[in-house]
């Protein structure tokens, strides 16, 4: 979950198909309001629960796990490309 500042709460994962107690919605164990209703504390089952209970952080963290693919992409092909011009350089040398 996401809170005012942008910070991004942890989201425990359970392997279990029962559904996880949740906070009172709207209420931090502290007694604040919260923003979207769940706190910390808040458990979900699956990747389908977390994108019911809180789209937005399901979104934001596909979208986390996809720049990582592509900075790891990135850096696979670089390797590639330093690997492809030393052989050739190798073989013209």
């Amino acid at each position: 979950m996401a809170d005012d500042s942008g910070n991004v709460q942890p989201v425990e994962s359970s392997a279990s198909e029962s559904t996880a107690p949740v906070e009172e919605a709207g209420k931090t164990p502290q007694g604040k309001e919260g923003a979207s209703g769940y706190t910390s504390e808040t458990e979900v089952a699956s990747l389908a629960d977390l994108h019911a209970k809180a789209p937005e952080v399901y979104n934001a963290m596909l979208k986390g796990i996809a720049q990582n693919i592509v900075g790891e992409m990135r850096e696979h092909q670089e390797r590639l490309k330093k690997m492809m011009r030393e052989a050739r350089d190798r073989d013209q040398g």
